[in-house]
């Protein structure tokens, strides 16, 4: 089960914009409160949908959907896995064998 980085932008009311720039598929606005203050007013964080990674040109903030749900949320490490965990279906987890 993968919770993808355009999932958690949607149900965080960041508004996406589609583009064709190298590997990225959208980009948005850094929810980052320490990018500009969180009043950044063009898009600079660009998202690899197919990778499911992202990369802010303003701030440098980069990685995958565990980072960009710190973002986000503004939390550590710790809880940000413990909600993201929150957010699967056992029932779809595969396990290996």
């Amino acid at each position: 089960v993968t919770i993808r980085i355009t999932e958690l932008a949607n149900k965080f009311s960041i508004a996406l914009e589609s583009v064709n720039s190298g590997n990225f598929t959208h980009r948005c606005k850094c929810p980052s409160k320490e990018h500009k203050s969180g009043s950044e007013r063009t898009g600079s964080l660009y998202i690899d949908e197919q990778n499911n990674n992202f990369y802010c040109f303003g701030c440098g903030a980069s990685n995958n959907v565990i980072d960009f749900y710190i973002l986000c949320k503004d939390v550590d490490f710790s809880t940000a896995i413990l909600e993201l965990s929150e957010n699967i279906d056992p029932t779809k987890v595969s396990k290996r064998q």
